[in-house]
């Protein structure tokens, strides 16, 4: 296991679950970054649908399950991702899912 250490300057990163969802979630990063671009991909896999699609073209109001856990993991994974990309080295990432399809997307991403 690895071990956390924390500082004055360590940084944290909590990204949000269910009831934070917004049409268009996650394009901006897919448009801009290889890693977020991937990360979608794996997520299409595993859920069965394409999220970016989903994401892009789902009415705030109409996002719902099964698909609503696996587009928010592949949104908010994704603009950690542009973070990273511009320099962001944070301690800890921890997330707010329960949907079992997010689960099995997660373990995915970080196996590849």
């Amino acid at each position: 296991m690895t071990e956390l250490k924390f500082g004055p300057s360590a940084i944290g990163v909590m990204l949000p679950g269910q009831a934070s969802q917004e049409k268009g979630m996650g394009v901006e990063a897919w448009e801009v970054n290889a890693e977020a671009k991937r990360i979608f991909a794996i997520g299409s896999e595993v859920a069965g649908i394409d999220l970016l699609q989903y994401c892009a073209e789902t009415e705030t109001k109409d996002m719902a399950e099964p698909y609503i856990q696996p587009a928010l993991g592949a949104s908010h994974l994704s603009a950690l991702a542009v973070a990273r990309s511009k320099g962001l080295k944070e301690n800890l990432v921890i997330g707010a899912y329960t949907f079992e399809h997010n689960k099995r997307t997660h373990i995915r991403i970080v196996r590849v």
